[in-house]
């Protein structure tokens, strides 16, 4: 069971930012017939912002230059295949060689053919106001050890992706109807969400920022 550990009066800007750019995939698929493909790559394009960001975490973290440029490149590697193998079950479970590869100019112009690029870009600044609202002036946040920090990602994404995948699957055995895949929509937005608010509970000197 999902649950939010505030009410939404008290959700912090960054919060209320996260809700409103995963409107743009509701949006896209009640107005463009986005698929569950397309959803999907989404979803898995946002897994590579949250690594970036999760490396700027790092980047501003108190801990040694010389602890952190190890473990940064450890995360980079580490978290690059993850994110490949996640790219690898969406492209070849749910698209097929004449619709989608795991390659930079496939994707691009899957991108482009799906009007994407505008989520994308709000799903980064998202990610960055989220950044530099919660962590970057936050001391308790920057005072975590590297191993916390780049545990982060992997916290927000494993479980949630995987519910996601099976989601997707389910939603194409049903012929990937309108209303399952908002249902698959808002299911990544509460889990997204909650992980977002546990986050500022557990870190945050301030929440309510």
């Amino acid at each position: 069971m999902i649950r939010l550990p505030k009410a939404p009066g008290q959700w912090p800007f960054s919060a209320w930012m996260l809700v409103l750019v995963n409107l743009i995939p509701v949006a896209g698929t009640i107005l463009f017939d986005w698929d569950v493909l397309t959803i999907l790559v989404l979803f898995w394009l946002e897994n590579i912002i949250v690594g970036a960001v999760n490396l700027l975490r790092m980047v501003v973290a108190t801990a040694p230059i010389g602890r952190k440029l190890p473990m940064m490149a450890f995360f980079t590697v580490h978290y690059g295949g993850f994110a490949f193998g996640h790219g690898f079950a969406v492209t070849h479970f749910f698209g097929d060689a004449s619709t989608i590869e795991l390659e930079p100019q496939v994707l691009w112009s899957f991108v482009q053919q799906q009007g994407l690029g505008f989520a994308i870009v709000a799903m980064l600044i998202s990610h960055l106001i989220s950044f530099v609202l919660n962590d970057a002036n936050n001391a308790k946040m920057k005072a975590k050890n590297l191993g916390q920090i780049m545990s982060q990602a992997y916290q927000r994404v494993a479980v949630l992706h995987i519910t996601i995948l099976v989601g997707g699957f389910l939603v194409s055995m049903l012929g990937s109807p309108l209303w399952a895949l908002l249902v698959l929509v808002v299911l990544k937005t509460a889990m997204d969400l909650s992980a977002h608010l546990k986050r500022l509970e557990h870190g945050s000197l301030d929440p309510a920022i």
